[in-house]
Formats: structure tokens, C-alpha cells, sequence
């Protein structure tokens, strides 16, 4: 038995499944998650670790050549790149994409990283993580205002504990929140009076520290836990602390040679909004979290808590991803509105009204259909999926349209209705399928793309292959039984059919016009072939020689870069100074086109799983965000001048330009160049001939490289017979010249919630701003016998040309050089 037939034998049937699909299509679409991005597996681990105030090259050394030679042990892995930065260790390890059990892999580079022992102490284990886009940000919310920084700290975590008791929210992560930190500040010479060195104030912090358990008592009636404590609460309490004493009465106290100062932690990036010191709160998506659902949620409970604040605290929303969720929406929406409408209309004017009706009734079940398969595969709406329901939309009517015409048309020679549904629909079968199958192949090699960018679009072909079979089936099994019970062909008194839309004299006009047409072009099919031969070469030689290839074009991007590079070693908050013009010229820009800018000093990137990202006291990023393009008057490139013309006379920066981001995934640069080697010397001489070439090429814009030279520094070359002689170790040397400048951590106070943690850190005062190189010779190091040596003794000191970050690519030294270009003139190709 023929489909067809089956329909139409079964009618009741195939109404109840119209209805099911329907109704469950309907509970489906109600309860899909509407995301940003697909959920894809980016087959990439990363590896962090952190060494505080290390060197790129100590990071380099004692981090990231340990972990990188465990890793080249793991089978299954493509790539490995790495940067060591000051006080970090990043690695990328790139899983094969022929690796059939990619979970092995993470599992092993995930043992391969607990297998390295012979890190410094310092060195957090590290942590490995899949890189996924499962968890992703969907919302910044920004809190500024002019406030003191414990205030703005305060607001930021009683609004954290409030967004994270929204449904499908991950985690917060923030941004400008500096820790908080008890730096007991040492007076050199009072030190050296008192003759006591750094390493006896911290073991004298962190022996009266102490809270600790032991054990438990039973008496004849009850029992009892036993716990020694004597933790600090207070920066009074750490003042008091005895560093030494006797038995007359004479004690040397904390606060004989420090203060102590209940404080922040040293920050390497200060976050602005507004131009004023802000922290971000990182709102984070579950995979189960609904983007769109959140945001809103967000940014109610933001609105309820900004009423119950002082009038000094502002809340600014930046990168909110569920805009772009929205849109896409509104798109699919008002293109499913306006489709039906204008296949409605078409319809009708050349089929029966109830023809009309059941052909067009073949659009919500087969898009019904495919939200029941998405959400069977897992497949979420987002702008991709969104984007292959929008392409697929005017051709879901297509089959049903030639079905029901043949059907109509049997109907129309008198032929029962039943039996013209079985016929009309049987005798198209085979060419409306080629049909839809001639669609359903050419988009089938988009599902066999690899890399990122298939993992990402493979959403597109997969939603068109499946809306288009659920309209098929559609056609085949449910239009034939609704054509057979409820169209029926009205006759006039003598049995002719009325009312066709062939007889209506603008029709028999367009059919005549039509058939002239064709009889020419058959009469002239020579003619008319090398016409389109000609057309078609015509179409080739402008698709090879004027066309230019843009993957993912710039349009719709709202929102550009300012990057400023001020001089090598500029401290961070002179650079934040630097920046202040250009933030006051930023904040004049008209209402209709400003919505919020925010300004990162310290760091430069992209976006936050950018591999190009730079960080240096020197470097300053102003992000900012327009309104959209139909609530401004001008352009982005209008305003990106406007700006440039206006910040051309601003002084203190070596660089200051104006970038817009890449439109697309996370592919990098257009184009890029990586040289391996050893020698940096080497590998800076072959990438400065390469960007002096691409110079010279029009369209280049932006040509630069990722091994800049960072500020000088200072190595302290230690006279190993010396420090022998005088009962010292290197280890104990640097250490201490680490608590001097960082700050050794001797303690930690731990309240209630352990995420609070507060550490208790021991740093010479003279060392935290506005020291000199003369420190150096007040910094005395006590030996195994008690005895405090002067450093000037055992070491000497030398400045040194430094580097901002080392990149590896397989365990070798690597050197990218790369830019971006100008569509215009040019394009990657």
C-alpha cells in the first residue's frame, strides 16, 4: 500500500497525528532553551596555572616546559600552544579530530598534569578544563558610581548572592573585585634596629594563627569537642602579635616595625565604567539555562536592588548576548507572519480557498516537527538554528503546493475526491522527492565540515534537512487525507467547474504572454543557450576577479575598540590617568549613540578566550558600545573617525588606534604567520622581514606581532660561594626578596564563607610605591644561624631588557605575526 492510499484509508488516524504533532510541537516549542551559541565541543583542554610575581621567562622555565613535556605523552592530542606570562602559565592542548574517544584525551592530559611534581612551591596545582560553550557569559552587569572601593565591593557581593539564586545561572564570575588583604608593612631600619628579618615576623603570624581541633573528652554525663584557637579578626589583633620576648617583660611586638593595613590585594588591572572604578559581575549560563529568560530575570532583580541603594550607584548591562537571541527571534517570527501571509495570498489566487488552507496548514506541522526532532538531538534555538529555520521557510509549501494542484486537477475532471487524492499525489510522488532531495544534498556538505567553524554552522544544515522531510512526509501521508475529506470542486448546473482561478482574464493573459515566451526561446533554443552559456562565463570571471570572499562580515557590529599603548613600564594607575581624556571625549558622544563604555587598563583583547591577548601596566582597552544602527544617524566608521580626530592631539601614548572586532567565531586574524624555533633573536629578525613585506601590501592594516618587548627587568645574581660562606641558601634569598616586593603570605584569616579568605602578607613598606633602587641594600636575609645578612653581600644587581609574554607551539619557542585588512582593497584569500 502507497502512502497516499494509507492517508487516505486512515483519515482519522492521520488527524490525530496532525493534532499530536501539534499539540506536543507546541509543549516543545514552549519548553526549548533559547541560547546565544550552540552547545559544541570546542575539542580543546586548557591547562592554568599561576606563579605570583614571576617573570615570563621563570613562568616559561619552572611552569610551563614541566607540564608541556608530561603532555607530549598523551596520545590523541594535534597541538599544544602555550603563553607564559608575568605571574601565569597558559596551555591550549588541540584534541585531533580523528580521535574517536575524545573524552580519554581530556582524561589523560588531565593525568599527565597531576604527574608533574617538581614545580616551585609557589605554583598552584594546576587546573584543567574542557573548553566547551556550554557555560558561557550572556551578561556583564557593571556596578560604578563614585563610591569608595569597600562600598562598591559590598553592593557587589549582596547583588552576586541575588543573581545566583536565578534559575540556569552557572556561576558569577567578577571582574575589578580585588580580595581582600591584611599587609603587615615592615620599617627597614626599624628591622634593622630590632635585628629581626622577615621570615621570624611571619612565623611569628603563623604560629599564633591557630585554630585547631583536638579531639574530644567524655565525661559521666556528656561529651565534648576540644578545639585550640586563636585566630586574628582584627588588623588590632595582628599588630599585638609578640615576634619575640623574655621572661623580664621585654617583647617585641608587630607593630614595633610595621603597621598593619586592612587593605586590597595588589591589582594588575583596573576595570572602569563610565570612567569610573567598577566591578562587573560575569553572569555565566547553565547548559539547561534559557538566555533570553535570564537576562530579563537579571536585570529585574538589578532594578529591584538599585531601588533599595543609594542614589550614587549606577548598574550598566554590557555584552548582553541575549540580545542577539531576540533579534534572531523577532526575525523567524515576522518572516513566519509575513510568509504565511504572502502564501496565503498567492495561493489564493490561483487555487481554491480550502486547498489554500490545508496546503498552507503543512507549514506549522512541519516546523512542529522539527522543534520535536531539535529537541530529541539536543539541538537548542539559537541564532544558528534560527538561522536554517529562516532559510528554510518559503520552501516547506513547495511540495504540498504540487500535490494539492494535481490533486485539485483530477478533482476538477470529475474524478471522486478520495480517489483523486490517491492518484494526484501518486503520480508527483517521485518528482516532488527529487526535489526536495536536490535541496536536501546541496546543503548536505555543510555537515561534513570540520574545525570550529563546522561545528558551529553544522546547526544550519542539519534544522533545513530536517524541516524539509518532516514537509515531505507532510505531503506524502497527511495533505491526501485532508484533500480527500474536506475539498470539494463547485460545479455550476451543467457540471462545469466555477470559480477557477484559469478562467479570470488576468490569468489567460499571463498564461498567453507566458506561452509566446517559451515557443520563441524553442524556435531560437540555440540562441537562447548561448545566451545563458555567456551569462554563466560572465558570472564566473566576476565571481574570480571582482567578488571578494567575506566569511563573516562586519556588518551589524555595534560596538568598537580604543587601545592604547603607553610607554614600556608605565605603572597602571598613570596609565589610567593617560586614558581619562580620552574616556571625557568617549562620554560626549550623543545619547542616541552612546549606550555605556568600559575601559580595562592592563590588558588588551579581544574577547575573554582571546589568544592574542596582551597584559602589561602599559597597555589600556576602552570598549565601546553604541545603540543600534536603527536609533543612530551615523555609522560606526563615521563615529571611529570622529573619535580619531578628536583624540589625535592626546599625549602619552606611543599607540593609540581604533579597532572594530572580528566579525564570526573565535578564528583568529584573517592572516597569520607562526615561526618555531629557539632563539628569540632569531625568530624576531624573520618576523620583522615578514611584516616589513606585508607593509607593502595594499590592505594590510595593523601589522604587528606577539613577542613585544616588555618592561626592564631586574635580576638579582646571587654569589653562590658567597651565600655559602655566610649560611645562606638561593632559595632562601629569593624568597625573601619576594616577601619584600610581593609580599610572602604568612597566614590567612578564614570567616565564615570560605571564599573570603583573607590573607596575611608581609612586604617591606618602602616597596610599595615609590621605591628605589636602594632598597636593595636595606634588605637583610636571615641564615641558618639567626644571623640577618645584608643582600649587598652575597648579590648583585642588574637591569635587564624584558618580555611581556613567551608562546610556545609544541613545546618550541613561537613567534605569530599577523594583521588585519581592509575589505575594501583586499581580502584573506
Amino acid at each position: 500500500m502507497s502512502l497516499p492510499k494509507f492517508s487516505v484509508n486512515n483519515s482519522l488516524f492521520v488527524n490525530l497525528i496532525s493534532a499530536v504533532i501539534l499539540i506536543i510541537g507546541a509543549v516543545v516549542v514552549l519548553g526549548l532553551n533559547r541560547e546565544v551559541f550552540p552547545n559544541v565541543a570546542f575539542d580543546m583542554v586548557s591547562v592554568t596555572a599561576s606563579y605570583p610575581g614571576a617573570t615570563p621567562e621563570d613562568v616559561e622555565k619552572l611552569v610551563t616546559v614541566p607540564v608541556e613535556k608530561e603532555l607530549r605523552e598523551v596520545d590523541g592530542v594535534k597541538e599544544i600552544n602555550s603563553t607564559s606570562a608575568a605571574g601565569s602559565s597558559l596551555i591550549f592542548v588541540k584534541i585531533d579530530p580523528d580521535e574517536s574517544n575524545k573524552q580519554k584525551v581530556v582524561r589523560d592530559v588531565q593525568s599527565a598534569a597531576d604527574r608533574v611534581r617538581d614545580l616551585p612551591r609557589d605554583v598552584d596545582d594546576p587546573v584543567v578544563t574542557e573548553v566547551t560553550s556550554k557555560q558561557y557569559p550572556i551578561i556583564e552587569v557593571s556596578l560604578s558610581g563614585e563610591m569608595t572601593e569597600h562600598e562598591l565591593r559590598e553592593y557587589a557581593d549582596v547583588l552576586e548572592d541575588e543573581l545566583e539564586d536565578i534559575r540556569g545561572v552557572a556561576r558569577i564570575k567578577k571582574d575589578g573585585y580585588r580580595e581582600k588583604e591584611m599587609q603587615v608593612l615592615v620599617d627597614h631600619e626599624k628591622m634593622r634596629d630590632y635585628y629581626v628579618s622577615i621570615d621570624e615576623i611571619e612565623q611569628a603570624l603563623a604560629s599564633r594563627n591557630v585554630s585547631m581541633p583536638a579531639g574530644k573528652i567524655d565525661t559521666t554525663t556528656t561529651e565534648y569537642s576540644i578545639r585550640t584557637t586563636a585566630e586574628f579578626e582584627t588588623a588590632e589583633e595582628v599588630e599585638n602579635v609578640i615576634i619575640r620576648g623574655n621572661d623580664s617583660g621585654n617583647w617585641l611586638r608587630i607593630r614595633d616595625v610595621a603597621r598593619v593595613e586592612d587593605t586590597f590585594e595588589d591589582e594588575d588591572v583596573i576595570n572602569k565604567t563610565l570612567g569610573m572604578r567598577s566591578v562587573n559581575l560575569v553572569v555565566m549560563k547553565k547548559e539547561s539555562g534559557d538566555a533570553i529568560s535570564m537576562v530579563a530575570e537579571v536585570r529585574k532583580k538589578c532594578a529591584d536592588f538599585l531601588k533599595k541603594t543609594r542614589g550614587d550607584l549606577r548598574i550598566s548591562y554590557v555584552n548582553d548576548y541575549s540580545f542577539y537571541a531576540n533579534r534572531r527571534l523577532r526575525v523567524l517570527r515576522n518572516n513566519a507572519w509575513y510568509g504565511v501571509l504572502l502564501v496565503i495570498g498567492a495561493m489564493l489566487l490561483f487555487l481554491q480557498r480550502r486547498v489554500a488552507f490545508f496546503t498552507v496548514l503543512g507549514i506549522p506541522i512541519a516546523f512542529f516537527t522539527t522543534f520535536i526532532v531539535m529537541d530529541a538531538m539536543g539541538i537548542t534555538v539559537n541564532l544558528i538554528s534560527m538561522f536554517g529555520l529562516v532559510i528554510v521557510l518559503g520552501m516547506l509549501v513547495d511540495d504540498g503546493i504540487i500535490v494539492a494542484e494535481n490533486v485539485y486537477r483530477y478533482m476538477e475532471e470529475g474524478i471522486p475526491p478520495r480517489k483523486a487524492a490517491v492518484m494526484g499525489t501518486e503520480e508527483v510522488m517521485g518528482a516532488v522527492t527529487s526535489a526536495v532531495l536536490t535541496t536536501v544534498v546541496a546543503f548536505s556538505p555543510l555537515l561534513f565540515m570540520t574545525g570550529l567553524i563546522g561545528k558551529f554552522i553544522r546547526n544550519i544544515p542539519t534544522v533545513v534537512i530536517i524541516a524539509l522531510v518532516a514537509s515531505l512526509v507532510e505531503a506524502f501521508i497527511i495533505l491526501p487525507s485532508h484533500l480527500a475529506d474536506f475539498v470539494r470542486v463547485r460545479r455550476d448546473s451543467s457540471g462545469k467547474p466555477v470559480g477557477l482561478s484559469r478562467d479570470m482574464p488576468w490569468f489567460k493573459k499571463l498564461v498567453s504572454a507566458y506561452t509566446r515566451v517559451v515557443k520563441a526561446a524553442i524556435r531560437r533554443k540555440y540562441r537562447v543557450l548561448a545566451g545563458f552559456l555567456a551569462v554563466l562565463a560572465v558570472s564566473g570571471v566576476l565571481a574570480l576577479t571582482v567578488l571578494r570572499f567575506i566569511l563573516f562580515p562586519s556588518a551589524g557590529i555595534n560596538f568598537i575598540f580604543i587601545r592604547g599603548e603607553a610607554p614600556i613600564g608605565t605603572p597602571l594607575e598613570k596609565t589610567s590617568e593617560l586614558i581619562a581624556p580620552v574616556e571625557d571625549i568617549v562620554a560626549e558622544l550623543p545619547e542616541e549613540e552612546l549606550d555605556t563604555f568600559v575601559t580595562t587598563v592592563g590588558r588588551i583583547q579581544e574577547d575573554r578566550q582571546d589568544p592574542f591577548a596582551g597584559q602589561a601596566s602599559n597597555l589600556v582597552q576602552v570598549t565601546v558600545y553604541l545603540t543600534q544602527a536603527q536609533d543612530r544617524q551615523r555609522t560606526v566608521e563615521e563615529i571611529i573617525e570622529d573619535l580619531r580626530e578628536k583624540t589625535k592631539d592626546i599625549k602619552g601614548f606611543d599607540d593609540l588606534r581604533f579597532d572594530m572586532p572580528e566579525a564570526g567565531p573565535p578564528v583568529g586574524k584573517p592572516v597569520e604567520a607562526r615561526i618555531r624555533g629557539e632563539s628569540f633573536e632569531v625568530l624576531d629578525r624573520i618576523a620583522g622581514e615578514y611584516m616589513d613585506f606585508l607593509k607593502t601590501v595594499e590592505g594590510t592594516l595593523d601589522v604587528t606581532w606577539d613577542h613585544k618587548p616588555g618592561k626592564e627587568e631586574i635580576r638579582v645574581k646571587v654569589d653562590r660561594n658567597k651565600a655559602t660562606m655566610a649560611g645562606l641558601s638561593i632559595g632562601r634569598i629569593a624568597r625573601t626578596i619576594r616577601g619584600v616586593f610581593k609580599g610572602n603570605v604568612a597566614t590567612t584569616i578564614k570567616p565564615v564563607k570560605a571564599e573570603e579568605e583573607t590573607d596575611v602578607t608581609v612586604r617591606f613598606e618602602a616597596a610599595k610605591e615609590d621605591a628605589d633602587l636602594d632598597i636593595f641594600h636595606e634588605i637583610l636575609i636571615a641564615n641558618s644561624y639567626g644571623n640577618l645578612i645584608p643582600l649587598k653581600k652575597v648579590a648583585e644587581i642588574e637591569k635587564v631588557p624584558g618580555t611581556t609574554t613567551i608562546h610556545h607551539l609544541d613545546g618550541k619557542r613561537v613567534v605569530t605575526a599577523s594583521f588585519n585588512i581592509d575589505t575594501d582593497k583586499t581580502t584573506s584569500l
